[in-house]
């Protein structure tokens, strides 16, 4: 199971943490942040169907 809270702070963290010395953070990380409640909503799976 996964739910929305592990998949708001698994975006969270990819935004606070993707870039680094060697590659610049991406362009589409804005577009993640901005539609972060979306996307993990989208995601995240509430059990068995």
């Amino acid at each position: 199971m996964l739910d929305k809270a592990s998949v708001d702070w698994a975006i969270d963290f990819i935004v606070e943490h993707s870039d680094g010395d060697l590659f610049p953070q991406v362009v589409e990380m804005n577009a993640i942040k901005s539609e972060k409640d979306h996307l993990s909503s989208a995601i995240a799976v509430s059990g068995p169907a």
